[in-house]
């Protein structure tokens, strides 16, 4: 996707994963009644994206089951051309009508537009979610917009205004499952040091950064045993 640099990585706590992360690119075609997904192999650039970083409640094969429903459900909602807020309003409303009570699914969907350089973005209840600006040097954390996916029926999706990412801009998605890993002692690894990770390997690519990111992670942990899945999803502006 031109002028941007994207990578992710799952790791799950089990056999299989209450988490996933998905990222979409796409484009229009004259004459087609939908948006064409954007493939390697087809080697046409992607004019948008749709990002998505999930996690069920737990971990194992139910939440297994619930998160990959997320990423079939958005991928069939981009391919008949529904736009960014209606997607997220389906996504609910099916998950309300489909997870057993006390099951949710926490979830960070992202719009990258090539043209306009801007990502907008919209967190149901997850988090952390950083930003990184390079004229600035400083990374800041930014808030969630409302509740995870399956809480409520009516869902109100209110979009905050597109950031324009300028070149060396970073965003990164985690689930907590990075921010609450534990060492021997139960100190938790935490959002403090993931900001100094991205902030000290700004100049690298995305796929350094999320390399830096799971190394940090490995050597704080040592030997303890992962208790949640870790995910991630980084973001730069070329």
């Amino acid at each position: 996707m031109a002028g941007f640099d994207i990578d992710g990585w799952s790791e799950p706590a089990d056999e299989t994963g209450g988490d996933t992360y998905d990222v979409i690119g796409y484009r229009r075609v004259p004459g087609e009644r939908g948006p064409r997904l954007a493939t390697a192999a087809e080697g046409a650039e992607a004019e948008r994206a749709v990002l998505l970083l999930a996690d069920a409640t737990g971990h194992g094969i139910g939440p297994a089951l619930s998160v990959t429903q997320v990423r079939a459900m958005l991928r069939m909602a981009i391919r008949i051309g529904e736009d960014f807020p209606a997607i997220i309003r389906h996504l609910n409303a099916q998950l309300c009508a489909d997870l057993t009570e006390g099951r949710f699914v926490t979830a960070w969907l992202g719009l990258l537009d090539a043209s306009e350089q801007t990502l907008t973005g919209f967190s149901c209840g997850q988090g952390p979610l950083l930003y990184y600006r390079a004229a600035e040097g400083a990374c800041a954390t930014l808030e969630t917009d409302t509740v995870p996916f399956g809480c409520v029926e009516d869902l109100e999706v209110e979009l905050r205004p597109p950031i324009r990412m300028e070149p060396g801009d970073i965003f990164v998605a985690l689930s907590d499952g990075v921010v609450d890993a534990e060492r021997i002692g139960g100190e938790r690894f935490g959002t403090a040091r993931v900001i100094e990770v991205v902030t000290r390997h700004c100049g690298s690519s995305a796929a350094e950064l999320t390399a830096a990111l799971r190394e940090a992670v490995a050597n704080f942990t040592g030997d303890v045993r992962a208790e949640d899945d870790r995910t991630g999803v980084v973001v730069k502006r070329r």
